[in-house]
């Protein structure tokens, strides 16, 4: 390599060079720029938050998703026979006439392993008889969900067509 090749040679490092080191030099200050002010504390502090609430998750203390009488702890089955006495057991006193009881337990559903027993009827008499039983439904344990309820006036009399659902833990 000749003496005129070096010098020639020379504008072309030094370009590559400055254009190396800017390269550098921005890509500093756009990573100091990206990140917010206290990222590593306020990280600090949510990574804990996620482990307090993995903890808490895990823990056989930790309060359920649900109150603790909200789930029957029965098996379905057994659930499902105890809400048929106890709507029968309702209706009776209140002189209205229980027709179409329908009860169904179902299939566990989701991680949680809730079943559900869907229920379904139709009660006929006074206005004030039906209110009754929706106020005994309403405390109900476990809590009943309700899908549909129908009160219809007869005149003298009203009908009462009620579909709901509660849950049993499995």
């Amino acid at each position: 390599m000749s003496a005129a090749d070096f010098v020639s040679l020379r504008p072309a490092v030094f370009a590559a060079s400055l254009a190396l080191g800017s390269a550098l030099v921005m890509a500093l200050v756009l990573t100091s720029i990206s990140t917010p002010a206290g990222f590593k504390s306020r990280l600090a502090a949510v990574s804990d938050q996620v482990a307090d609430a993995d903890r808490r998750s895990r823990s056989s203390s930790a309060p359920g998703v649900f109150p603790v009488d909200a789930v029957c702890t029965r098996t379905a089955e057994r659930q499902a026979e105890f809400l048929g006495d106890s709507l029968q057991g309702y209706a009776a006193p209140l002189q209205l006439d229980l027709r179409g009881l329908e009860i169904v337990a179902g299939v566990p559903s989701g991680r949680g392993k809730l079943v559900p027993v869907r229920f379904r009827f139709q009660a006929s008499g006074s206005y004030e008889a039906a209110i009754g039983l929706l106020d005994a439904l309403s405390r109900q344990r476990p809590q009943i969900f309700a899908d549909t309820v129908d009160l219809t006036s007869k005149t003298s009399s009203v009908t009462l067509v009620f579909s709901g659902r509660l849950y049993c833990a499995v």
